[in-house]
């Protein structure tokens, strides 16, 4: 009981220091000590982000719950999105019952030291040294009711359709949607999402950013690869 009210304290904590910053995070929000919210970040009722790395600017939807998940600056996450987790071994194993491939846990198990589903097959990660379950880049934008596979990682600027199943990494700059999610298209050419990815431009100071909210407003990402090789940045 008393650690139940010491970390409902400490987060209660995180929240006030956060919003105090200029962020505005629903009281409602669950999260652990683990949680961190870079700036500006906004959660909305029903919410949780246990574990996650929040990037600045970037923001969950209502009854949106992702846990130990890396959340790039500038990404927009819609409600009731959700992980997926738990593998059963349906491409590897004539049975997907548990008992079969979990080592414990349950009431029936056939398993034994040498076959068995790992905890890292299980719920595996995306970014195991740092034990995130998804990570999420920057300037991302998930749609309502997304469902990401435990493990799968969303490249910088991607675009993933309301309702969609993600089973499979996103490329960047890449739209995909459907049930399992697929490429619809790539937002730009090849050589432009490269370019795209080397000025990465949600880490400029506030300043420069300001000096290019026009061509981020437009769909002049020319000119904005233009002024980023004038500014000689790195």
């Amino acid at each position: 009981m008393l650690k139940r009210i010491c970390n409902f304290v400490n987060t209660r904590k995180i929240i006030r220091k956060a919003n105090k910053e200029g962020s505005s995070i629903c009281r409602q929000t669950g999260i652990d000590k683990n949680t961190f919210f870079e700036g500006r970040n906004v959660t909305y009722k029903g919410s949780a982000c246990p574990g996650c790395f929040m990037g600045y600017a970037s923001y969950i939807g209502t009854n949106t719950k992702l846990s130990n998940t890396y959340i790039g600056r500038y990404s927009s996450i819609a409600a009731d999105v959700s992980i997926i987790f738990g593998n059963h071994p349906s491409r590897d194993f004539v049975s997907t019952h548990n008992a079969f491939c979990f080592k414990d846990g349950y009431s029936v198990c056939y398993t034994n030291e040498e076959h068995y589903f790992g905890q890292s097959e299980i719920v595996p990660y995306a970014d195991a040294e740092n034990k995130r379950y998804c990570v999420i880049g920057n300037d991302v934008w998930i749609g309502k009711g997304v469902k990401l596979k435990c493990g799968v990682t969303i490249g910088d600027g991607a675009i993933i359709g309301a309702y969609a199943v993600v089973t499979k990494d996103v490329e960047p700059y890449t739209v995909v949607g459907g049930v399992p999610a697929k490429m619809i298209k790539k937002r730009f050419p090849d050589e432009t999402i490269q370019m795209l990815e080397q000025m990465k431009w949600w880490n400029w100071d506030y300043e420069d950013i300001y000096d290019v909210v026009p061509l981020l407003q437009s769909g002049n990402v020319n000119g904005l690869i233009a002024y980023y090789r004038g500014e000689d940045r790195k």
